[in-house]
């Protein structure tokens, strides 16, 4: 195999997808889908579409997310 090949396959298992990135983020806040749901600006369900991988976040969605995130110190390393 070649190594860019090999390079990139790696690359993408360390790569979170968006489902992993929330239920990281509450575990490491200690809150549950409410608590984060209120916090980010979002209903409840959404979190819960969103952590179970149903749907994915727009780009403003996803930018207050990841806005909440950095202000409350949550990184993203698997």
């Amino acid at each position: 195999m070649h190594y860019d090949t090999i390079r990139y396959i790696y690359l993408e298992r360390d790569i979170m997808t968006f489902a992993e990135k929330i239920k990281c983020a509450r575990q490491k806040l200690y809150l549950s889908q409410n608590a984060l749901a209120k916090a980010v600006g979002v209903s409840y369900p959404t979190i819960s579409r969103w952590e179970n991988g149903h749907c994915e976040p727009n780009l403003v969605q996803e930018a207050m997310f990841n806005d909440y995130c950095r202000k409350n110190g949550v990184t993203f390393d698997k």
